[in-house]
C-alpha cells in the first residue's frame, strides 16, 4: 500500500497505445466506404496537394481533403499551427497518429514509436468536432490547447458519435470549462486514453461532458488535473458508462471532488471497476443522479470517498473505502436529502468515520500493492457477492476463487505445487 508521504506521487500507468496495422493500398486491412477510399497522408514537411504515401500533404490539407469515412494517416512529429482551432472536423473522417511516414510499402502506425503531437502553444484550442460530424480521433499527442471559455485540447458540439481512442491530453487548458474535453450533447465514446496535468478554472479539468451527453469511458488514466470542481471530470446530466478507469492524485482545493456528477432526479449512472484514489480532495460528489456503484475502489483520498448529495440515490456493492482517515474524513457521507438505496459487501478500513456501512460489511485490511491491486491475502479476498460483472480492472475474470474479491482488482488463483513422493 502506498504510504500517506506517496499518494501524491504521479503514477505511470501503462496506456496501450501500440496499434500495430499493416494497410495496403491494394484493398487489404481496414474497412472504409464503399468503394474504398484511397487513404490521405500528412507529415509535418508535407507541401503536397496530392496527400498520397509517396507525396504527403500537410495536416491541414489533409483534414480539409478528406471525405466521409476516408483515412487520414500522420506521421510521428509535432505539428502546430497559427489558426485557431488548429483543426476543424466537421466530416465523418478517421484520424489517425503514429504513422512511421514510409514513402511506400505497407502502412504501418505505431503512436508509440512513433508520437505525433498536437500542439497548441497555449495559444489556441486544438481540434473542434461541428456540424454533426462523426469522426474517429486516435493515436495523438493533444497538448497545451488553450480556449477561454471551454475545451483547450478538444471542443465538441452535438455530434451524434465522436470516437476519442488512444489519445493523451497532457497540459490543456480553458478558462470555464473542460480544460483538454468538452461536449455538448451528442454522443462519445473515450477509450484508453490519458488525461494528465489539464486544467480549468471552473469544472471538469480534465473533461466536461454537458447537456445531457451519452458518454461511455474505458480504460483511461485520469491523473494531476486541476479545477474547482470535478478535477478529473465533471458531468451536467449526462448518461454515463465509467468502468475500468483509474482516477489518481487529481488536485484542487479541500472541496474538490476528482469527479463531480450533477445530474437529473432518477436519472441511473453505473460506474465499476474504478480505482479513485490519491486525489487531494474527495473522491466522488453526486447530486440528483442515482449512481450504482460496484467493484470501485475508493482509497487514500484527501476528504470524503464519496458524497450522497442533493436528492441523489447511490447503490453501493463490493466497493472498498479506505484511507480516508482526515479529521472529518468519511468512507461516505450523505446529506439530509441523500438517500442509499442498498448497501452490501463494501469493505472499510482506516476512515475516520464510517457511517453507512451496510449489508455484511466487511472490516479489514485490503492489503494493497502497487497502485491499489489487493494481495492474496487481502480482506477483501472472496468477500464480495455475485453481480453482472465478470472481469475485473485488468480484464481478468471475476470470481476467480468462486466467490468474487471486493473492489477493482480481482486477485489470482493461488496453485500450491504438486509434491511426487
Amino acid at each position: 500500500m502506498l504510504s500517506k508521504t506517496s499518494k501524491r506521487l504521479s503514477f505511470r500507468i501503462p496506456l496501450t497505445l501500440a496499434i500495430t496495422l499493416a494497410v495496403f493500398l491494394g484493398g487489404q486491412g481496414l474497412a472504409s466506404a464503399e468503394p474504398e477510399a484511397i487513404p490521405l497522408f500528412a507529415t509535418t514537411t508535407g507541401i503536397d496537394i496530392i496527400c498520397s504515401q509517396s507525396n504527403p500533404c500537410n495536416l491541414t490539407t489533409a483534414v480539409f481533403l478528406a471525405a466521409d469515412n476516408q483515412y487520414v494517416y500522420v506521421a510521428g512529429g509535432t505539428y502546430t499551427g497559427t489558426m485557431d482551432p488548429m483543426l476543424t472536423i466537421n466530416k465523418d473522417v478517421r484520424l489517425n497518429g503514429g504513422w512511421n511516414g514510409a514513402s511506400s510499402g505497407p502502412v504501418v502506425v505505431d503512436p508509440i514509436a512513433n508520437p505525433t503531437v498536437l500542439d497548441g502553444e497555449d495559444a489556441r484550442r486544438v481540434i473542434e468536432v461541428r456540424e454533426w460530424a462523426t469522426p474517429i480521433i486516435s493515436g495523438f499527442s493533444i497538448t497545451r490547447g488553450y480556449h477561454t471559455l471551454r475545451g483547450g485540447g478538444i471542443d465538441i458540439d452535438n455530434s451524434p458519435l465522436v470516437q476519442i481512442l488512444d489519445n493523451i491530453f497532457y497540459d490543456n487548458h480553458a478558462d470555464t470549462y473542460g480544460g483538454g474535453l468538452y461536449i455538448d450533447e451528442g454522443t462519445i465514446e473515450i477509450k484508453r486514453c490519458r488525461f494528465e496535468a489539464n486544467e480549468v478554472v471552473h469544472g471538469g479539468g480534465a473533461l466536461m461532458l454537458a447537456n445531457g451527453v451519452n458518454a461511455t469511458m474505458v480504460d483511461n488514466t485520469f491523473i494531476g488535473n486541476t479545477a474547482s470542481y470535478g478535477s478529473a471530470f465533471h458531468s451536467d446530466r449526462a448518461s454515463i458508462n465509467f468502468y475500468n478507469n483509474y482516477v489518481l492524485n487529481n488536485l484542487g482545493a479541500t472541496s474538490t471532488y476528482a469527479i463531480m456528477l450533477s445530474g437529473t432526479v432518477g436519472h441511473e449512472i453505473i460506474f465499476y471497476n474504478n480505482i479513485i484514489a490519491g486525489n487531494v480532495a474527495g473522491g466522488i460528489k453526486v447530486q440528483s443522479y442515482t449512481l450504482k456503484l460496484y467493484h470501485n475502489t475508493f482509497a487514500d483520498n484527501g476528504y470524503h470517498g464519496l458524497s450522497i448529495q442533493s436528492d441523489a440515490h447511490a447503490v453501493l456493492t463490493n466497493n472498498i473505502f479506505s484511507g480516508h482517515d482526515g479529521s472529518g474524513d468519511n468512507s461516505i457521507y450523505m446529506s439530509a436529502s441523500g438517500v442509499i438505496d442498498s448497501s452490501s459487501n463494501n469493505l472499510f478500513w482506516n476512515n475516520t468515520n464510517d457511517p453507512y456501512t451496510g449489508t455484511n460489511p466487511v472490516l479489514g485490511d485490503p492489503k494493497f500493492y502497487g497502485v491499489y491491486h489487493i494481495l492474496p491475502n487481502s480482506a477483501a479476498r472472496n468477500n464480495g457477492t455475485s453481480t453482472f460483472i465478470t472481469s475485473d480492472i485488468d480484464h481478468q475474470a471475476r470470481a476467480s476463487g468462486g466467490v468474487p474479491d471486493i473492489g477493482a482488482d480481482e486477485t489470482l488463483p493461488v496453485y500450491l505445487p504438486l509434491v511426487l513422493k
